[in-house]
Formats: structure tokens, sequence, C-alpha cells
């Protein structure tokens, strides 16, 4: 049994967090939750679950030893047991927000796997919920097989230590509260679209993306004033306005580069209309590091969104698809052929630029990490090669983001 004397303190020393992180993290529900026994009276599962879970996602042998190894010793720790029964309570129970979730302390240790696994043991704990819930939506439990698996990408090792841990805590919580979806190559996540940037289409339906009202931009570029750690003196702010008859506003390329020309669009039944602001429902699409990413692939992923979403969650309606990734950086199209997959892929949708835009997610999914010495980074493939050979010229790389409307599907199908 789990005694109420293992207070947050105590687990915070035994964890060396700093307790006001830990209590900010999870006081709210602590002492509502010491009663939780959500696996048949008990606060953990049985081995035998992990073994299943394991099985299911058809995790490779010697992680599935890796985990269930570490999972036994997690059970001969009561005060990672007290955690564990707080963390599964709040993710399953209470179901909080993914902004709290975000705030729980990471505490990867080199030698105890028990710890560096623990957020991983609590998501994995979650899956009849993810299950149960799908299947009263009617989706296939394929589907959730194939969404839950996600999470091996994010368990990695550290090749110094040898040592297994889990990471991206915050992003697994979009597959464990059922609004994020594998379906073929890639994600579809039931989500909001929170950008400054409104979408306009006219009678004929073309899209343009305006800027918002003081936004400091780049002049040279488009981009937002610090893309890429860079900042120019030369810059101007947008204005956007919008009366009842009008919009004026600084028109966005298709290849997301900011004009510092201001436009004026008329409003009407045969002219402009705006189809999309900031707060609106949107999915929004996540490209998993799983393979190549085919055109035939990327149709007929969007092929089966747009019927799932139709036929399981017909409630929300929505304009566009969006997303943001390096796979959007303008830069690509210049330095590397024009039937790359990349390439193709970047041409389905209307790109726009992010603040504080940077080129970490870039190396970190073609390279692992940034190398500290471009002459010795690794040259295994074009992408890579094209990558190298345009930094050493003085070149940058930032994400961006990109928007299809849902009513332009049938254009790539």
């Amino acid at each position: 049994m789990i005694s109420n004397k293992l207070t947050l303190l105590f687990i915070a020393q035994k964890l060396n967090l700093d307790p006001e992180k830990a209590k900010e993290a999870w006081a709210k529900y602590w002492d509502e939750s010491i009663d939780y026994k959500p696996f048949a009276g008990k606060i953990l599962p049985d081995i035998s679950f992990f073994e299943n879970v394991c099985n299911l996602l058809s995790f490779p042998m010697p992680l599935s030893r890796i985990i269930t190894n570490a999972y036994k010793a997690l059970g001969r720790k009561p005060y990672l047991v007290r955690l564990f029964q707080n963390c599964h309570y709040l993710l399953f129970k209470k179901k909080v927000d993914r902004e709290e979730v975000i705030k729980w302390p990471v505490f990867n240790d080199h030698y105890s796997q028990e710890k560096s696994l623990f957020y991983l043991f609590v998501y994995l704990a979650g899956v009849p919920q993810v299950f149960r819930i799908n299947r009263n939506l009617n989706i296939s439990d394929e589907i959730t097989v194939a969404t839950i698996k996600d999470i091996e990408l994010w368990i990695k090792k550290d090749n110094k230590t040898g040592n297994w841990y889990f990471s991206n805590l915050g992003w697994l919580w979009f597959h464990f509260q059922n609004r994020l979806f594998s379906l073929g190559r890639l994600q579809f996540c039931i989500d909001t679209y929170n950008f400054n940037f409104i979408g306009i289409k006219n009678h004929k339906n073309n899209f343009h993306l305006i800027a918002p009202g003081n936004e400091i931009i780049r002049k040279k570029d488009g981009q937002f004033n610090g893309t890429s750690a860079i900042y120019d003196s030369d810059v101007f702010t947008t204005k956007l306005l919008i009366t009842k008859n009008y919009i004026k506003g600084h028109v966005v390329s298709k290849n997301g580069v900011i004009n510092h020309r201001a436009n004026t669009f008329i409003l009407g039944k045969n002219n402009w209309k705006i189809i999309l602001r900031k707060g609106d429902k949107a999915i929004s699409v996540h490209i998993p590091a799983t393979g190549k990413l085919t055109e035939e692939s990327v149709k007929n992923s969007f092929f089966s969104a747009n019927q799932f979403f139709k036929r399981h969650f017909p409630e929300f309606k929505f304009n566009v698809f969006f997303s943001v990734s390096w796979l959007f950086d303008n830069n690509l199209p210049a330095i590397l052929p024009p039937d790359s997959n990349i390439v193709k892929f970047q041409k389905i949708f209307y790109l726009f630029p992010i603040p504080g835009a940077s080129d970490s997610q870039m190396w970190e999914r073609v390279f692992d990490k940034k190398p500290a010495n471009l002459n010795k980074a690794a040259q295994n493939t074009s992408l890579q090669k094209a990558i190298i050979r345009h930094v050493k010229n003085g070149g940058h790389f930032h994400i961006q983001g990109g928007i299809l409307l849902h009513k332009s599907i049938k254009n790539i199908l």
C-alpha cells in the first residue's frame, strides 16, 4: 500500500528535482489521486500487461525485455509507484490539458532505466483506454495500433551510456487523448489554427495569406526578423486592416515570403471572403520519420483523412489542414531536384513564415544533431550533401508553416 507520507517534497528529493517545479507539475490533484487504483483494484498493472502491449505494438524483443525489466524495477520503488499513480490519474482520469503535461519535469537517469523510461510506462498503461474510446467512435483497431506505435520513435538509446530513455512527453499527449491518428504515411490531429495569418479566397478559389499588424519582418527575404538567429536592421512592419468592405494587408507568396507592399482586397459575394482566422478549428498534419515521403503515399493519406474525419468526427467542421516543419523551408526547392519527394510535398501547401524559426529540426531529422564540424558531417544521402553544401556556401535553413484548403484535396488526389 502506498503511504500518504510519500510527499511531493520527498519524491522531488529522490528524483533530484526542484521542489517548486514538482509542486507546480503534480500538486493540484495529489491528495485526490491517492485512492486511484485503475488496474483491478491495484495501482500498477501486472508485468504481463506490458509484455502484451510490447507484443501488440511489435516492439523488437530486445526493447521489450528492456521495458519489462525496467518496469519490474519501478515496482520496487514506492516513490515511483506513487508518482506513476498520480501521473496516470492526471492523464487518463482527469485528462489534463497538454499545457499541463509539458510542465512535468524530465528526470532521465543514465543509470536507472525505470526513471528514464518512467513516462513511457505511464503512457503505455493508458493503451486500453485509447482502444476503448476509439472503438466507441468505430475507429478500427488497426488505426489505433498504427497511431500508438509512434511511441517507439521516441524510445531512444544514449550512445554514450547505453541507457534507454523516453523523450517528447508533450507530443505523445495527442496520441493518447484520441486526438491524433496515423492514416498511412501521415498523421492527422484534431487541432486549432493559432497563427497570426488570416486566409482569404476569391470567387475563383484562389487562396492567400495576409500577415497581421505590427509583426516585424525581415525586409530582405520576407521572413520574421530573427529567423535562423539572423537579424536585419532594415525591416518593415506589416499592417492588417479589416473593415466591413475590404481588407488591406501584406500578401504572402505561395512559397512563404511576405511582400513588403500592402494590397487591398474588396470583400463581397463575387470578390474576397475570409475563410481562416486565428483560433479556427483545423487539422494539423504531421510527418513521422518512418520512410520515404512518396507522392502516392501522401495522396493516399489525404484521401484516407478526408474520409476518416467525415465518418468519425462529423461534428468537427474545419476549412484547412496545416503543418509546421523543416520540410516547408523555402530554401529546399533551390537545392533539391524538382522531382524530389520533398519538393513535391511542399508544392501541395501554401507556405507561411513562423516567428522564431530555426534550423534545429532540420539538423535533428536529417543528421540526428547539428554537427560540430561540417567537414565531418554525414553525407550518405543526396539530401545531406545538398544541405551541407548550402550551409558551407553561407545559406541557412528554418522551419515554415504550410496550409492546404480542405476543399482543395480533390486537386491532389
